[in-house]
């Protein structure tokens, strides 16, 4: 392996025209995080010439796919915002494998995949992001527990840096010898240098450059926010298609489902240690707190959401391949005396230990109910959205993830801070691997200051029990996440990462502010 990585020139013709028409620019103003913008002009390459001639143009270029960063990541003034959305090509490889342009939406690459027999598990909750976005942002979501964040599963990545050269990166090629990459182009090599920091060993983690000893080129760039290069196309690692049981669990309080989530934590990895067929194999654990199944009563979920519950749990568990009438046999012997051991004997014994199954609700793999129960963990967030709108305030929320067994400590911290500031909160989130969202609902804008002070203050809380106060949504140009990563590297990481920008990205044309305020991105 070295630590040299030749570029080669891009690809096609350039074509690509600027559109500054007011509507084109009001389309492409706003993210998800709702920030607001005015961009110099859209763009819609269609190929790497393209890419590489808007970056001849001396104005910073956005790469954007969806749109749904909740961090303003996909939304700036004064850039030409480039649209991916013509880079969609699909190729599935002999060795499973699957090769996709950055603009795919994961609906389309799940479709593809699930055509041919195959799955891709590492998605985020929302499926209409793109391949490029989550590679660039690193993205989990609830499965994160078994199959780890994007990074996990990234082979190779093409990618078009600053001066318009390409870079075709395949895993375990390029690596970091004990100070830097070069990288090889007709202008020469260029050195880039390996931080003093380390990204710490967490389940998830978004937030700035990731840095290990002797690391992969290919990581450099995943979870770089589209500040060092622009990803035009990316090699997953893909599984045969998976059979999965969804389960809606309403619970007693928040200690019951802390106790059932370890429990299946446990278990699940037992049975990944000792490869045994009829162990749990959990893939997913998300938690609603008591202010959350308020909320979907309010909102007329009352069907799912027993009065006496005050938690509420969605488990998928991964199984064997069977027909649908194997799996309702099996869940219907698992309660006689003499059931043959199987999962789902398993399963229900260990939902009975814990007084979790008189409310259960459980969907078959490839039933049409298992999104219904899916769509109960969109609803609130949903809702709260809604009511931070119409008390014409600003979200506030928190991104952290905390190790399993000091959650209990966590949120107590949390509740108490907002309680004592008379604040009403809800927490969702991805209980299996720790990573929480604590939302505020606000009574009007005057709740918000607070808030952030109470965001903030559940974010170092984190740190401090081992945990990170970035795990999924990455930094981008919010203000508060910028801080909150400064705080958690300190200053000489910050300059550290800045030095790497300034290496990739001399001129500064590449997502200027995200990650950095963007006076401190190179000028």
């Amino acid at each position: 392996m070295t630590n040299r990585a030749p570029t080669r020139p891009a690809d096609g013709a350039a074509t690509v025209t600027l559109d500054t028409d007011p509507i084109a620019l009001a389309g492409a103003s706003k993210d998800a995080a709702h920030l607001g913008s005015t961009p110099f002009a859209v763009a819609r390459p269609r190929t790497e010439a393209d890419l590489a001639h808007l970056l001849t143009l001396g104005r910073p270029v956005l790469a954007v796919g969806a749109q749904s960063s909740l961090t303003g990541g996909a939304s700036a003034s004064g850039q030409i915002i480039a649209r991916m959305d013509h880079f969609t090509g699909l190729t599935l490889h002999e060795d499973g494998t699957v090769t996709a342009g950055a603009g795919v939406p994961l609906t389309d690459l799940l479709a593809f995949l699930h055509d041919h027999g195959r799955d891709y598990p590492a998605t985020p909750t929302w499926l209409g992001a793109t391949v490029g976005g989550v590679t660039a942002n690193n993205a989990a979501g609830a499965a994160t527990f078994k199959y780890g964040p994007t990074r996990a599963w990234v082979q190779g990545l093409t990618v078009v840096l600053a001066d318009g050269d390409v870079l075709d990166l395949q895993r375990g090629q390029v690596s970091a010898d004990h100070d830097s990459f070069l990288i090889d182009g007709p202008g020469g090599a260029r050195h880039v240098p390996l931080p003093a920091y380390r990204t710490p060993d967490l389940p998830k983690i978004a937030g700035g450059y990731h840095a290990r000893p002797h690391m992969d080129l290919v990581d450099l760039f995943i979870g770089a926010e589209g500040t060092l290069g622009i990803i035009t196309q990316v090699r997953l690692r893909t599984l045969p298609k998976r059979a999965t049981f969804t389960l809606w669990l309403p619970l007693r309080d928040e200690t019951a489902a802390l106790a059932l989530t370890g429990a299946l934590r446990d278990a699940s990895r037992a049975t990944w240690a000792s490869g045994d067929p009829n162990g749990l194999d959990v893939a997913a654990v998300e938690s609603l707190d008591a202010r959350c199944l308020q909320l979907l009563r309010e909102d007329g979920h009352t069907r799912h959401v027993p009065a006496r519950a005050g938690y509420a749990l969605i488990v998928q568990l991964d199984v064997p391949p069977a027909s649908r009438e194997a799996y309702a046999a099996a869940l219907d012997a698992a309660f006689d005396d003499d059931a043959p051991d199987h999962p789902l004997t398993r399963l229900v014994h260990l939902l009975l230990e814990h007084d979790a199954f008189d409310d259960a609700q459980i969907a078959l793999p490839g039933d049409p109910f298992a999104a219904d129960l899916l769509r109960l963990r969109e609803a609130v967030p949903e809702g709260a959205n809604r009511r931070v709108g119409e008390a014409g305030a600003t979200k506030v929320g928190g991104d952290t993830i905390v190790p399993f067994d000091r959650l209990p400590e966590w949120l107590a911290f949390v509740r108490a801070g907002f309680a004592e500031q008379g604040l009403d909160v809800l927490i969702w989130g991805h209980l299996s691997d720790g990573n929480l969202h604590p939302n505020l609902l606000p009574r009007g804008p005057q709740d918000v200051p607070v808030a952030y002070e109470l965001m903030q203050a559940a974010a170092h809380k984190a740190t401090e029990l081992g945990g990170a106060p970035l795990s999924e949504h990455g930094v981008g140009k919010h203000k508060v996440k910028q801080a909150l990563l400064r705080a958690f590297y300190g200053d000489a990481a910050i300059d550290d990462m800045r030095a790497i920008k300034r290496a990739l990205d001399p001129r500064g044309l590449l997502a200027p502010g995200n990650l950095f305020p963007a006076q401190d991105t190179p000028a």
